[in-house]
């Protein structure tokens, strides 16, 4: 695959984050008196919009039982207390190595673009992106609208961009952008869900890509 421009989401995808989330799940889960879950079954029922996949969880937000906003303040405050420990996947720092000389690498992430770059800067990895893209208005702004804007701006091929990501959200990014797409199933959702929406192709680690994009 003849590719210029490579759009790496970060939770999941460069950040093995998912023992974290799966953990302050059951937390949060034990806290409201709920049944915890299995990892496996935690990757099975992740997907957003994230109330979704509480309430898949378990959670009840019907009659108030369950807050959502008070659920997701708490994870986010656990998660950024302890998002630092977490560590990169194996091959991710190679992979930068690898293309950042001959490739536009680009990061997307729904994160705040101030805290995405202080954690691409604490892995010290901020160095192999030419661009960092957050989200700067959370209630205004999408990952896609964000990324169609630098489209726009910096003259973008989508025919030469791959999307890689970890879940069929980023499938549908990708599928928005008319880029290519590339998931791999080590992230927050079991290998057969990234099958089911059919991206370009599926791969069990990061370093399969090196087979994919010249």
């Amino acid at each position: 695959m003849k590719i210029d421009n490579i759009i790496f989401d970060f939770n999941g995808t460069i950040i093995d984050d998912v023992d974290l989330c799966y953990q302050l799940l059951n937390q949060l889960l034990k806290s409201r008196n709920h049944p915890t879950v299995t990892k496996e079954h935690y990757r099975d029922i992740f997907k957003f919009p994230i109330i979704d996949y509480y309430e898949l969880a378990g959670f009840s937000f019907e009659n108030n039982r369950d807050d959502f906003a008070e659920l997701g303040k708490i994870f986010q405050a656990e998660y950024h207390a302890k998002c630092n420990e977490c560590g990169l996947y194996d091959g991710i720092v190679d992979t930068f190595k690898k293309y950042c000389s001959s490739k536009r690498l680009i990061v997307l992430s729904a994160t705040k673009t101030s805290e995405l770059v202080a954690q691409l800067e604490h892995y010290d990895i901020a160095k192999y992106f030419k661009d960092i893209l957050g989200i700067d208005n959370i209630y205004g702004t999408s990952k896609v609208q964000v990324a169609k804007d630098f489209f726009k701006l910096n003259h973008i091929d989508p025919n030469k961009t791959v999307v890689i990501g970890d879940t069929d959200h980023d499938y549908l990014v990708a599928k928005e952008l008319n880029c290519h797409s590339i998931l791999t199933s080590q992230g927050h959702q079991s290998r057969w869900r990234l099958e089911a929406c059919k991206p370009d192709f599926v791969i069990d680690n990061i370093k399969d890509m090196w087979k994919i994009i010249d």
